[in-house]
């Protein structure tokens, strides 16, 4: 990843990210629910868009990080990981803590970087999409909600 020419630009919304946005939320209708409400970020390399994620304000203690995706044929090389932790250094001075919904198969991920499970919501998947949605070939059934916290309460005086 020692490219000169690779950056992170926090940025409105645009349709050229629309084909990342479906690979991690495969669903329009999911998607435009929350797309205009946040912080769109977007990791670019020689010009071309690789990766993005959409953070929205929940509280003045919690946002939520509601999609991340990697382009394919650049996913597995660590662009994920360098967004997330761009991602903790922009909210980690911005609110206590930062949620994420994800399926069985994603929870891992998200552990490694010190998020914590503290709910399931049952048949998340089943009653809040029209077609099944499927994740590294398994069918999402339940949303594993994930919390990363920062540090004590960045609302209190």
């Amino acid at each position: 990843m020692g490219n000169n020419d690779l950056f992170i630009k926090k940025t409105s919304y645009i349709p050229e990210l629309d084909s990342l946005l479906l690979l991690a939320d495969p669903d329009k209708n999911m998607v435009a629910k929350y797309i205009n409400d946040g912080d769109i970020f977007v990791v670019y390399q020689s010009g071309e868009i690789i990766a993005e994620c959409v953070v929205v304000k929940n509280s003045d203690s919690e946002y939520e990080l509601k999609n991340i995706a990697v382009r394919e044929d650049f996913q597995n090389k660590g662009f994920g990981s360098m967004l997330l932790e761009h991602i903790f250094d922009v909210y980690s001075k911005k609110c206590s803590y930062l949620i994420v919904g994800t399926s069985e198969s994603g929870t891992g991920f998200y552990e490694k970087f010190g998020f914590i499970l503290y709910s399931k919501r049952e048949n998340f998947f089943k009653d809040n999409y029209s077609e099944p949605v499927y994740e590294n070939g398994r069918l999402c059934e339940h949303m594993y909600m994930l919390k990363k916290i920062f540090t004590a309460d960045k609302t209190a005086k």
